[in-house]
């Protein structure tokens, strides 16, 4: 059997955007459309889909690497009997998903998008951002992630005040950059960012008054300092050490408060993880990110999943950014 472009958009579009195991998504085929498709076939769907999509992954990485301002972020999947990580670098207009065996530097230098960036990277805190490879960057810190991490010292009535003082601060500092960026400005101007810097220097300086030494000691349960203290310790001297990330968005009202955009890149991978179960090749793995990179950024310019997958198997091939006259194939 020849199947058409409508067809195999229809099985590609089971497996990688609803996320159907392939022996249902096979089922589905049959029941609803009289088209039994096996679920070999099926499983090579996303493969032969990625393989025609080289052209605009490389687009894709053009446009992310020339964005003032980007997101980037890694998750977990499983591979075969082992863990991989999804590495996403993304905007509002466009989603980069790869996947690679290590999380740290090496998957992101491998991956490439990253490698010699020199726009503003905004991230969880992860150390392997601080790295020389990308050290020609500009970074700042997702507030979403530090705002957990302060709920959960508050939870400690010995860190509370601070906790709950630091978290009015960024909240003061998104919103401040907020309403610079809907005035039209590219910063915040210094009447306002320098109250909320001092603010913040002055509350890290009470957390670290509170805590029994300069420094804890290197084994837990020791030292009379409490596991509380020494998470207020760590987070205190991270905030301090990066204040300049934490607050890049009162330098630039570009920057977003959140990491958010990065999150939802790669949640359907988690999604695929849960419902379809893990991967059983690599090539498999590569080529679901490939094509969810592909429906993710044609998402993002408003474009129909279906639509985009239809026209992989036609003369008018894979939907491009950078093309804006009409599709009429």
């Amino acid at each position: 059997v020849c199947w058409g472009p409508r067809a195999r958009a229809t099985g590609a579009y089971l497996v990688g955007r609803q996320h159907i195991p392939l022996e249902r998504a096979s089922e589905a085929m049959a029941d609803l459309f009289c088209a039994p498709m096996g679920e070999g076939t099926l499983a090579g769907l996303l493969v032969d889909a990625a393989g025609r999509l080289g052209s605009f992954m490389a687009e894709i990485v053009a446009a992310l690497r020339a964005c003032p301002v980007v997101n980037a972020d890694e998750t977990s999947v499983r591979v075969k009997v082992g863990l991989a990580w999804v590495h996403t670098v993304s905007s509002p207009g466009y989603t980069h998903l790869a996947i690679h065996e290590n999380r740290g530097i090496e998957g992101i230098a491998a991956i490439g998008v990253l490698t010699g960036y020199t726009g503003t990277i905004v991230h969880d805190g992860l150390a392997t951002y601080d790295t020389e490879g990308l050290a020609t960057a500009t970074h700042a810190q997702c507030h979403q992630h530090l705002g957990r991490h302060l709920d959960d010292l508050a939870k400690h009535a010995s860190q509370t005040p601070w906790a709950c003082a630091m978290k009015v601060v960024l909240r003061a500092a998104k919103q401040a950059s907020k309403e610079a960026a809907a005035a039209g400005l590219s910063r915040v101007p210094d009447a306002i960012a320098t109250p909320i810097r001092q603010r913040y220097g002055e509350i890290l300086t009470q957390a670290l008054l509170r805590l029994p030494g300069d420094v804890p000691p290197q084994r837990k349960h020791t030292g009379g300092w409490t596991n509380a203290e020494r998470e207020a310790w760590n987070l205190a001297t991270r905030m301090r050490r990066h204040e300049g990330q934490v607050l890049r968005l009162l330098e630039d009202t570009r920057v977003p408060a959140d990491n958010n955009e990065a999150e939802r890149s790669f949640r359907m991978c988690k999604i695929h993880d849960k419902v379809s179960g893990h991967f059983r090749s690599w090539e498999h793995a590569r080529a679901f990110c490939t094509v969810r990179s592909y429906l993710q950024t044609g998402a993002k310019h408003g474009c129909r999943a279906m639509d985009l997958l239809i026209r992989l198997w036609t003369p008018a091939g894979a939907w491009l950014p950078s093309v804006a006259v009409p599709d009429t194939s």
